[in-house]
């Protein structure tokens, strides 16, 4: 879905000046490549170490954090000037905070036993 509204957006901010020419990017970016390839990872890790396909709910989390990134980056140019940098930073915290609680979840799976039994 995320793909579909970036590129609506471009196309909409390149034909009138009704939104700024980089809502569409982000969108794309920090959207549908940035929940794409979290998404892949965490199914990736799950699968790989032979673990059930059911994400913890700090994962669920960063999924929300991930979104939350998103809608505050789309509304960063709306905002006035003096919040702009505060809401861009915010935003990126957000964003670095998924990865942290990606990492701090998933990085011990691959050095710890499959609860499978199987190899690897």
């Amino acid at each position: 879905m995320a793909l579909a509204v970036g590129l609506a957006l471009k196309g909409v901010a390149a034909l009138t000046a009704a939104l700024p020419l980089d809502a569409g990017l982000h969108m794309l970016t920090v959207g549908a490549i940035g929940l794409l390839i979290y998404g892949v990872m965490t199914r990736m890790i799950l699968g790989h170490t032979g673990r059930a396909l059911k994400l913890r709910p700090s994962i669920v989390t960063a999924y929300f954090l991930l979104l939350a990134a998103l809608i505050l980056r789309l509304v960063a140019p709306f905002l006035p000037a003096r919040l702009y940098d505060r809401d861009v930073h915010l935003s990126g915290g957000l964003w670095s905070a998924a990865f942290i609680l990606f990492l701090v979840v998933y990085t011990p799976m691959p050095w710890r036993a499959r609860p499978d039994g199987k190899r690897g």
